[in-house]
């Protein structure tokens, strides 16, 4: 994921690609409760470049992962199934989605916040 991020950084031009090819197995990868350390660092720094390249890129995107956690077939194991692991990995990243975004943190934060209302009884 770190040569992914440098890629990123130096040929703009993947964008496209890496949003139809590597974004989907990134949000599959950050899903998992063995994910960890250095592999978790590498997501991170993607997402990190991914929204830097684009004003909306973090708008667009932490709604994304935050539906991961939140989608009905509850592919994320719950915490009585070990699934803590997995939350805190989605948590991360839009963590740092939104730290690395050129949009106000606060506008992605208020929308954030609607998704929650919105998805949750």
């Amino acid at each position: 994921m770190h040569v992914i991020a440098q890629m990123q950084k130096q040929q703009p031009a993947l964008r496209d690609h890496l949003e139809t090819e590597i974004l989907p197995a990134t949000q599959e990868a950050i899903q998992s409760p063995l994910l960890h350390s250095a592999a978790l660092e590498g997501i991170q720094e993607f997402f990190a470049v991914f929204v830097r390249a684009t004003p909306e890129g973090a708008q667009d995107l932490v709604p994304q992962l935050f539906d991961l956690l939140v989608r009905t077939n509850k592919s994320i194991p719950t915490a009585e199934d070990g699934g803590t692991q997995a939350f805190a990995n989605v948590a991360k990243c839009i963590g740092t989605t939104v730290e690395n975004s050129q949009a106000p943190a606060q506008a992605i934060v208020a929308e954030f916040i609607k998704s929650v209302k919105v998805r949750t009884p």
